[in-house]
């Protein structure tokens, strides 16, 4: 699988949350299959799809993202 950056601009700023669900769902694999090939659940993975439940753990992040070959990149810090 490629590594993927996705690509957001200032003002279009998704939280990571937002940012793995859209790599989860462009990923071309089945939730099924990603299921089988990190150990998270299949329930568990469409309900964070589906925006159902508010977060992942720490541990099914890490493994996702290794999965998906993400990395996070800071773009700056925005100043309240």
């Amino acid at each position: 699988m490629a590594k993927k950056k996705l690509k957001v601009a200032q003002q279009d700023w998704l939280p990571i949350s937002e940012q793995v669900r859209a790599c989860l769902r462009d990923c071309g694999q089945t939730r099924y299959r990603v299921a089988q090939a990190t150990g998270i659940g299949e329930a568990l993975l469409s309900r964070f799809a589906a925006g159902k439940t508010l977060g992942l753990s720490a541990k099914a992040l890490d493994k996702l993202s290794k999965y998906l070959r993400l990395e996070v990149s800071m773009h700056g810090v925005v100043e309240q």
